[in-house]
């Protein structure tokens, strides 16, 4: 898969701890990538503010490179647009990986 997205749907007043589930459960949402070529893929992950009135703002977002990622629950930082870390800014992911023999 090449260029795959992913999203959560906006929650109202998500605050300065907000949850990313989908309507389907409770415990966050879950997003499944078939990587074909690890030495290559990038995860990209972005926190967008969703507002009624104005346009929505990109809040932060990271990359990561697929071999980079570790099974296990993960603190991911973020990065503003001129890619200065954002202090006090992550999401808490949750990685695992299955192995597809062709």
């Amino acid at each position: 898969e090449t260029d795959k997205i992913e999203k959560t749907p906006a929650i109202q007043d998500n605050g300065f701890n907000p949850r990313f589930q989908t309507d389907d459960t409770t415990d966050g949402a879950r997003f499944t990538f078939v990587v074909e070529d690890a030495e290559t893929a990038m995860l990209g992950i972005r926190v967008w503010e969703v507002n009624k009135v104005e346009f929505n703002t990109l809040v932060g977002h990271a990359c990561i490179p697929a071999l980079h990622l570790r099974p296990g629950h993960r603190s991911i930082e973020l990065y503003d647009l001129q890619n200065n870390k954002l202090p006090h800014a992550s999401v808490l992911c949750r990685f695992s990986k299955q192995v597809i023999m062709a």
